[in-house]
């Protein structure tokens, strides 16, 4: 399973990631969407080969602010979500 390249796991109403998701290390694609997440997953820092993390249709209010870590080798999709504002961490980058 340390080789699969995408996972999709849209719509099953899960919350978090277990650690043994940080082994995947040929995982690039990861949807999340339309789950039960509140929070960013942020084990997902961990996870040198993710590019694309899906979080659309969550609840999550708001993103950690060191967003940057993941936006610096990946895209995130937080359409759909509770967020309103982004970190000033982020809004202040060059």
């Amino acid at each position: 399973m340390e080789t699969l390249e995408e996972i999709f796991l849209s719509g099953n109403e899960i919350n978090s990631l277990p650690l043994e998701i940080t082994k995947m290390s040929e995982l690039h694609r990861l949807n999340l969407s339309n789950n039960q997440f509140t929070e960013f997953p942020t084990i997902t820092y961990e996870m040198d080969s993710l590019r694309s993390l899906i979080l659309s249709g969550n609840p999550i209010k708001r993103l950690p602010d060191d967003i940057d870590r993941f936006l610096a080798h990946g895209y995130v999709d937080f359409t759909h979500t509770l967020i309103d504002s982004l970190p000033q961490s982020y809004v202040n980058r060059k």
